[in-house]
């Protein structure tokens, strides 16, 4: 299934759980009400019921009710109104394709949201900005973000929608390439789902799952998952999503060589598709029946239905699609004893293959064209071609092997982090039952000895409600410190991510821009990636968490070391949150060399000597 629609589909249902709590009022009533009512804080919820009901079949007026209710909420200081008019602007731009307006009020509205703590807001925010970077192919961006949405859902105990964002999360990660990462983070979202009632989304993730497992070429368990889906989307009669099912079947059948299986299920497809008028699982239908057909040597009818699926992709603007379907009708031609005809598809392949960036696509024509120019009389092209072929082909290979060792190592990473989350979730758990069991035992000797000593009844019930008051508020006080420190460690790692990510990029650019002619495209990128390294508004945010954890922590350092500069007030409070010199160091942007210099000067200013430990000094402060 499309990533996409799946996408699309999470949001749709995100809106329906979490936003003002819209319910199945008809148009008609909701308008009854929006014209009798003033403009009050009440009309806010009804403009945005409003914008909901009509978004798809009046966008124009459903800007208007956003509108109405960005005006109302900011009348009346409403902030979580604010967020979600933004929110809803940011949905009706999306809807019209313009994403840069869309992003922006996407921004918005998380900016709104975060001012209240509002997770589950900010969760819809973050799942809207993921999808924006995700349609601009913008698929590192787009992993932190839902990343962040992973660690609200985690935090809010929802493994429903932590499942169906590791889906969403492994998709990405299959259209970046990254096929064992993807496979991981797919695999745990269906054991997620596994234990959960919710067959149709459980579905989507075996089709996804089943997709990775065949470009890995690991035919046999492709099947295994896209068949499960199959019976899921047969059983509850989702005929659309059945028809991108047997698709998949049936093109994996083709590569195990079962025409006949491979056969019946694309005309299935086929079928369905035309039933439905879903003109892109159309026309990849027929291009997997036209390799059927030239696998069967039936060239003249592969032609044929290799020219019908061509004609669908281009109706539809599916570019990759598009140059796949030439390729093959090239391929046919060839077979066919009419080089010539191929060699017209396969230029046009090419042509598309190599403006998007598909190598894959690219290396398969370039083979392919060599043979219709062997066949033609042309060995001095088929030469050429077939080196072209052979360099695309090496340089792939060799790329795959370093996505895969590359892969591999974050795997082990994320499960070792994993696994000492765990163990610090089970010592803090041991923690605080030991405190429970001290807190019992003390609050018994207490009692033994008041009752022992109090002889007046009124007194012993104040004592009793005093305590119980001062255990509320120490319980609520640990609470609030205890989320607000997840908060500041959330935001650490989210800064220092960020930046390995821009500093990666970087590199990337630097080394493409000693390799090309035309520099100002990658001197703009880079400028761009300094920029975003250099921002300062990430450590206004994070000083404003840390504050609320490490109360006058700031004010303390600059009484006792007034010559410490904000740089160094930054490194100080990195060390007492005890994070890493790795951590720290992508946090503040600097190499390794350079946190051993700052940590040399700081030690300077704060007069340590080298047997005293910097980090035991900073956390007596």
């Amino acid at each position: 299934m499309n990533l996409r629609v799946n996408g699309l589909l999470f949001l749709l249902c995100f809106v329906l759980e979490f936003s003002h709590g819209q319910h199945n009022q008809n148009i008609d009533s909701l308008l009854q009400v929006y014209q009798s009512q003033e403009d009050t804080e009440e009309k806010i919820n009804t403009v945005s019921y409003l914008f909901n009901a009509v978004l798809y079949s009046d966008p124009e007026q459903a800007k208007k009710y956003a509108l109405e209710e960005l005006s109302l909420s900011s009348k009346f200081n409403k902030i979580r109104g604010i967020g979600m008019a933004h929110y809803h602007l940011g949905t009706y731009y999306n809807t019209l394709g313009l994403m840069d307006s869309a992003q922006n009020h996407f921004q918005e509205a998380l900016a709104s949201f975060s001012l209240l703590n509002l997770h589950p807001d900010m969760a819809l925010a973050y799942s809207a900005l993921a999808m924006g970077e995700y349609d601009k192919a913008n698929y590192d961006k787009a992993l932190i973000l839902i990343d962040s949405v992973i660690f609200i859902f985690q935090s809010l105990n929802d493994s429903y929608r932590t499942a169906v964002m590791q889906g969403f999360k492994g998709g990405v990660y299959r259209d970046k390439g990254n096929y064992i990462l993807a496979l991981d983070v797919s695999l745990k979202a269906l054991r997620i789902l596994d234990t959960l009632n919710k067959p149709i989304r459980k579905a989507d993730l075996l089709i996804q799952t089943g997709n990775i497992e065949f470009l890995l070429g690991n035919y046999e368990s492709s099947l295994q998952y896209t068949h499960q889906a199959y019976d899921i989307f047969k059983q509850f009669e989702d005929e659309v999503t059945l028809a991108d099912a047997a698709n998949d079947i049936g093109k994996t059948y083709l590569q195990l060589k079962d025409y006949k299986l491979a056969t019946q299920y694309l005309e299935q497809a086929l079928e369905l598709s035309r039933e439905f008028d879903v003109i892109n699982a159309e026309g990849t239908a027929l291009v997997n029946l036209g390799k059927v057909y030239i696998a069967q040597k039936a060239y003249s009818k592969a032609i044929r239905t290799l020219n019908d699926g061509l004609e669908l992709h281009e109706k539809g603007e599916f570019r990759l699609e598009t140059a796949e379907a030439m390729n093959e009708l090239g391929v046919a031609y060839t077979k066919y004893d009419q080089p010539n005809y191929a060699l017209q598809y396969f230029d046009n392949a090419i042509s598309i293959f190599d403006t998007i960036g598909a190598y894959d696509g690219l290396s398969n024509a370039f083979r392919n064209r060599s043979r219709a120019y062997e066949k033609s009389g042309d060995f001095q092209m088929a030469l050429k071609d077939y080196k072209d072929f052979y360099l695309l082909k090496d340089t792939i290979l060799n790329t795959t092997k370093s996505k895969q060792i590359e892969e591999i190592r974050t795997i082990y990473e994320t499960e070792k982090k994993e696994s000492e989350i765990i163990q610090q979730k089970n010592e803090i758990e041991l923690l605080r039952q030991s405190a429970k069991v001290s807190l019992l035992q003390r609050t018994f000797l207490a009692t033994g000895l008041i009752l022992s000593v109090l002889v007046i009844s009124i007194g012993y019930y104040a004592y009793q409600q005093k305590m119980k008051r001062n255990r509320l508020a120490k319980e609520k006080l640990d609470a609030e410190l205890d989320f607000k420190k997840k908060e500041l460690t959330s935001h650490a790692l989210h800064l220092a991510q960020k930046n390995e990510v821009l500093e990666d990029l970087k590199q990337k650019a630097e080394i493409l821009r000693a390799n090309e002619n035309e520099q100002n495209g990658y001197r703009q990128l880079i400028r761009t990636i300094n920029y975003n390294l250099q921002d300062d508004n990430n450590w206004e945010n994070f000083k404003k968490y840390f504050e609320q954890v490490h109360k006058n922590f700031n004010s303390i350092v600059k009484s006792k070391y007034p010559e410490i500069t904000s740089n160094e007030l930054r490194l100080m409070a990195l060390l007492k949150m005890n994070l890493s010199s790795k951590e720290i160091a992508n946090i503040l942007n600097i190499s390794n060399e350079g946190i051993k210099k700052a940590r040399y000067r700081l030690r300077k200013k704060m007069n340590i000597n080298s047997e005293e430990s910097l980090e035991d000094q900073i956390l007596k402060l």
